[in-house]
């Protein structure tokens, strides 16, 4: 396993370095990989080690199935403090280069870009202390007049409100409460629904008007029955909901919505014990009211494609030429020409031609 391939260097040389190798794979963090990955590997005692030594460990990880969010309540209070600490506020990242364009964010993006309009009102739901804003003003040219208002809890409303009057960004306002965006043209929210006490058609049945448009992003759905599990936090234990995917769309369809898009991004959520009950993607949807829908479906492509292309702002791309921004750059160009393919977005992101001509996915 360590032989090294005569390379002309004298002996003592070879010895040394074949010593520095083995010293390196017989590390103690060599070792500590080596023997987390052996038990990984091991039925039972994988689910073991992720149920307790794991679980404790490692911010994100899960355990247990319950059928209410108030029996996951109750075993996060028998582990640790229950709920988000109230000691950390996440800003974004608002000074230096760009940031790359992550993929998932693409269709987001691309669909936000159509529908920005002058004194448009933006409902962003758990949107921390303005993340969403303000990565996509780094993409999209943001029309004048327009709100775009966070929903959070009440530290990180103050946090961010702080953070809005020191960087000078006036259309960007924080609430507590989701009825202060009634009358919001847009509902964004990204990689936070699974956290809130109550799913998304609830949540919106709370704003009269209801918005005509909805994206939602990074929302962790499966086949199964719906159900919710305990995630390790920051300090903290919160309750964690896993969806079925065909009870989100009903829902959404029961208040009228129709969809218009969807996408998918490969990533896990383990249930130690409960392999039927793991989510192997995250989803994200466009849904819009029957008139809003009916005009982007029937919309050309690749006249669509254009207008987005023109709506993003090119001074925004990242100037670092890493992997994701490389990829991404040539996608406008791509889905111009009507020719787009869904293996440059995160897996599951349908050709426009396909969203355009109606087709949908098999499991709606």
């Amino acid at each position: 396993m360590f032989d090294i391939p005569n390379s002309g260097l004298s002996e003592d040389v070879a010895v040394a370095q074949r010593d520095s190798i083995k010293g390196h794979w017989l590390s103690k963090s060599g070792v500590r990989r080596g023997i987390r990955d052996t038990v990984l590997a091991v039925p039972l005692v994988s689910d073991a080690f992720r149920k307790h030594w794991h679980f404790l460990s490692r911010v994100g990880a899960c355990r247990g199935i319950f059928p209410t969010r108030h029996d996951a309540e109750l075993a996060a209070a028998s582990l640790g403090p229950v709920g988000y600490n109230d000691n950390l506020a996440f800003g974004p990242e608002i000074k230096g280069d760009p940031s790359d364009m992550r993929k998932r964010d693409y269709p987001v993006l691309f669909w936000l870009s159509k529908a920005l309009a002058e004194g448009c009102k933006i409902l962003n739901l758990g949107g921390s202390a303005g993340t969403e804003y303000f990565t996509y003003r780094q993409f999209l040219q943001f029309p004048e007049r327009v709100i775009w208002m966070v929903c959070e809890l009440p530290h990180v409303v103050e946090f961010g409100s702080s953070l809005a009057n020191a960087v000078d960004a006036p259309e960007l306002v924080f609430t507590t409460r989701i009825e202060d965006g009634a009358g919001a043209d847009i509902f964004l929210s990204c990689g936070a629904l699974h956290y809130l006490e109550q799913d998304l058609a609830t949540c919106l049945r709370r704003l009269q008007p209801l918005p005509p448009r909805v994206l939602v992003n990074r929302i962790p759905l499966y086949e199964g029955e719906t159900f919710f599990t305990i995630q390790s936090s920051l300090g903290s234990v919160v309750p964690y909901r896993i969806q079925n995917r065909q009870e989100l769309v009903d829902s959404m369809i029961e208040l009228d919505y129709q969809l218009v898009d969807c996408w998918s991004e490969k990533r896990e959520v383990v249930i130690p014990f409960h392999p039927q009950r793991s989510v192997d993607e995250f989803y994200g949807f466009y849904f819009a009211s029957s008139k809003v829908a009916a005009k982007d479906r029937n919309s050309d492509a690749v006249v669509t494609a254009h207008e987005v292309c023109a709506r993003i702002a090119h001074c925004g791309w990242p100037k670092r030429q890493g992997k994701k921004s490389a990829q991404l750059k040539p996608l406008c160009t791509a889905l111009a020409n009507n020719e787009a393919n869904h293996k440059l977005l995160s897996g599951g992101w349908f050709p426009i031609a396909e969203r355009v001509s109606g087709v949908r996915p098999n499991w709606i």
